[in-house]
């Protein structure tokens, strides 16, 4: 039996994030948690999963298909992703051919709707796939989500996960270029710095004032002053006086 593609009963449109031009096409940055919780908790079985998974991992849709349980390791404050596989693409003139790379990148418990992701997990047997269907599914799943005019909740694709978890990382972050390349596995700066461009947190900052907060579920540490070198060597010394230093 032949599956008919999301394509075969819809008008085809290509999604992207931005156009050649680098400006906003069909994403102009993260939704926010006030959306998205809600949405991803409407969501069943699957196409929650899917959902859960491509936005925490940000994993294009041939990485995220490839996910393993034993690839996380759940703790106490985070979620550590080791060895997860990264497709790359090297250009040479007219030539294209992708190459398997890994990442390793850390997810911080507090966030909403990781404990979705730890349930997924425990539930899944160690060295089989996190999913045991193919990519024209989990394009189906997350295209398939209803799209909410005016609440810029639609359309939704698989790489759009992908967007949202960068310039989400970006927001409540602060997440530089570097932290972002680091996160993505992106071997040059435009993409990451497209991502950072989309947050006004840092001009927040700078005026001083919090027009967007973190949802309550993230606890941010109080604020301090940074010490200065001859306070933590101070420090450092108390404490190897305590025996707390080797």
């Amino acid at each position: 039996m032949t599956r008919r593609g999301w394509w075969a009963d819809h008008t085809y449109h290509k999604r992207s994030c931005r156009d050649q031009k680098g400006q906003p096409k069909d994403f102009f940055g993260f939704i926010g948690w006030k959306k998205l919780v809600p949405l991803v908790k409407s969501l069943e079985g699957e196409t929650q999963d899917a959902f859960v998974v491509g936005f925490f991992t940000g994993g294009r849709a041939n990485e995220i298909l490839l996910l393993q349980p034993r690839m996380f390791r759940v703790r106490e404050k985070t979620i550590r992703v080791v060895g997860m596989p990264a497709f790359r693409k090297v250009r040479w003139k007219h030539y294209e051919d992708g190459y398997m790379g890994y990442r390793n990148f850390s997810i911080n418990r507090a966030e909403p709707l990781t404990d979705l992701l730890v349930d997924l997990v425990e539930r899944k047997k160690e060295n089989r796939p996190l999913f045991d269907f193919k990519y024209g599914k989990l394009y189906r799943l997350i295209a398939d989500i209803r799209k909410e005019e005016g609440e810029n909740h639609g359309p939704w694709w698989v790489h759009r996960l992908r967007a949202e978890r960068a310039s989400q990382l970006a927001e409540d972050y602060r997440a530089s270029t570097y932290m972002l390349k680091e996160y993505f596995k992106w071997s040059r700066d435009e993409t990451p710095n497209w991502y950072v461009s989309l947050s006004m947190r840092v001009w927040e900052d700078a005026y001083g004032v919090k027009e967007v907060a973190l949802p309550e579920e993230i606890q941010q540490p109080p604020s301090s002053e940074p010490k200065s070198i001859r306070e933590r060597l101070a420090e450092l010394e108390q404490r190897y006086e305590r025996g707390e230093l080797e």
